[in-house]
């Protein structure tokens, strides 16, 4: 599914069943968990960007859980949730839609000091307690602007954005 190496120690959640709903909210997490979100240029056709295209990856970490709510936001918009164990795609009205959302995360980024802490769920052992990320904006912006050229070059080419869960 990725090439995720997991270190001595770690665990990780296998979710190549989809035949499962996802809670909302997300039930508590354990930071060693290795869930990846694959971004890219697509058709319909297929639930997996194009390998022969740019894309990027959000992994599950502070940058996911802080666009977590705007995701939310936009899948009561268009019908389509980004999470990391499904797919989405926008296409058309949707495209545009996401695109919004970008340019609205990126306002909230920008007005974010150099580096801040986003809770990215609970650890439940050995006792339980939120957890915190650091999230840097210079980062931030930059995978953003990837996010925003991947969505131009897709309108350029009439495909669609593909976001393709572990």
């Amino acid at each position: 599914m990725n090439p995720d190496i997991l270190q001595p120690g770690e665990r990780c959640a296998s979710t190549s069943n989809r035949n499962f709903e996802v809670p909302s909210p997300p039930l508590p997490i354990c930071n060693k968990i290795k869930l990846m979100l694959q971004i890219g240029i697509g058709t319909r056709a297929s639930p997996v960007p194009h390998s022969d295209q740019p894309s990027l990856f959000l992994n599950n970490d502070g940058y996911y859980w802080f666009l977590h709510p705007l995701f939310t936001q936009l899948a009561d918009q268009t019908g389509q949730y980004i999470d990391l164990y499904g797919n989405a795609y926008f296409e058309d009205t949707n495209l545009h839609l996401l695109e919004d959302v970008l340019t609205t995360v990126c306002q909230q980024v920008e007005n974010q000091p150099g580096t801040w802490h986003v809770s990215i769920g609970f650890q439940t052992h050995p006792e339980y307690k939120e957890v915190f990320e650091e999230v840097n904006r210079a980062t931030f912006l930059q995978m953003l602007n990837q996010w925003n050229s991947l969505v131009k070059l897709a309108q350029q080419r009439n495909h669609g954005i593909v976001c393709w869960g572990d």
